[in-house]
């Protein structure tokens, strides 16, 4: 009966979302992140990292999304082009001319 009792006192301890000590907890943390300037986390495998300040973090994130939708146009262009080329023939005749010697 002790150890069940003791079950439900850490079970009651624990704080929830949305209790007095949770939003306590974010309110420091995200104090400590605005005088400090920096975020820092333990990740399993990369272990510790430091983050950028969230200004700067949202702001790489959207360059980096920005690049990507650049890669997928250059990539969907890429295959459109090599469409047209084979649909056209011209591919198999550059192929040709490059096989064949000079002359």
């Amino acid at each position: 009966m002790a150890s069940n009792q003791s079950t439900r006192q850490t079970t009651q301890m624990k704080p929830t979302r949305g209790s007095a000590q949770h939003t306590a907890t974010h309110r420091g943390a995200a104090q400590r992140v605005g005088e400090t300037g920096a975020v820092a986390v333990d990740l399993p495998i990369v272990g510790h990292v430091n983050l950028p300040r969230p200004e700067e973090l949202a702001y790489n994130v959207g360059r980096v999304a920005n690049e990507l939708g650049d890669v997928l146009d250059e990539i969907h262009a890429a295959r459109e082009l090599g469409e047209a080329l084979d649909e056209s023939g011209v591919a198999e005749e550059i192929v040709e001319a490059l096989a064949s010697p000079p002359g």
